[in-house]
């Protein structure tokens, strides 16, 4: 039961609800969860992107792919966690840059990707014809 408050009294009212066992979501109506249940993301019987083998959050430059060890250096711009030497700052700042043989993956960003179909992927799915358990 939730308890929420309302008015100009801040009087607790209970409430009945229903929650998603596996996103963890709330909705006051019994169908309206058992409808969003069978959609759920996170749902494995939804065969959705999320539950799937082929999914990866990974990085992608130009629609590609990058190699585990792309990914790695990466980390760094994400992280603050990079261990590649750096180039020293020409202003001056005592802030870490790439390498010029790795200067190219400024240009990278984390994506949503489809190992499966090789390409990124701009909306979460369900019902994949593809998914892999």
């Amino acid at each position: 039961m939730l308890l929420l408050s309302g008015g100009k009294n801040k009087i607790m009212k209970r409430v009945k609800a229903y929650g998603c066992e596996f996103c963890k979501k709330l909705l006051y109506s019994y169908s309206g969860m058992k409808a969003h249940e069978d959609k759920c993301f996170k749902n494995p019987k939804s065969k959705s992107c999320l539950t799937c083998k082929n999914f990866n959050f990974t990085g992608v430059l130009n629609g590609n792919k990058l190699s585990p060890n792309e990914v790695e250096i990466l980390k760094f711009k994400t992280e603050g966690t990079f261990k590649m030497q750096w180039d020293g700052d020409p202003d001056g700042i005592d802030y870490p840059v790439l390498n010029d043989e790795f200067k190219y993956l400024y240009d990278a960003e984390m994506q949503n990707f489809c190992d499966a179909d090789s390409k990124i992927l701009t909306k979460l799915k369900t019902r994949c014809e593809k998914w892999e358990g």
